[in-house]
């Protein structure tokens, strides 16, 4: 089997390079990390596993949000053409967007629904 050279970069700050399989070769210490779950999640080197951090979740949930963000730019132009109730719907989605990552816990952290009038224009 092949190693890929990828690079990925530990909750320590050390980084580790090429997969094997499903898991991450660490040349460092000369072992294999289970493959990463899902992409908010950290690797912890005293606990040995993948976890979720406040941190690493709310970066993963920013870069979502920023994207929401962005594709919703432009109902905020003054003639953009949609109704004024449906444009208050997209101002009131934008400020939770902005609010998610101002919560305590990893669990607390969840991405606001998608008001009804984004999903049938997208």
């Amino acid at each position: 089997m092949s190693i890929k050279n990828l690079y990925y970069f530990l909750d320590d700050g050390t980084y580790v390079e090429g997969y094997e399989g499903d898991n991450i070769y660490n040349e460092k210490t000369c072992t294999l990390i289970p493959k990463k779950p899902a992409q908010e999640y950290v690797w912890d080197s005293l606990s040995e596993q993948w976890i979720v951090t406040v941190q690493s979740k709310s970066k993963f949930i920013r870069g979502i949000r920023n994207l929401e963000l962005c594709r919703t730019d432009k109902y905020m132009i003054s003639d953009y053409p949609i109704s004024e109730d449906d444009k208050e719907q997209v101002i009131i989605y934008r400020q939770k967007l902005r609010d998610v990552t101002d919560k305590q816990t990893p669990e607390e952290i969840v991405m606001p629904t998608c008001p009804e009038v984004l999903e049938l224009s997208s």
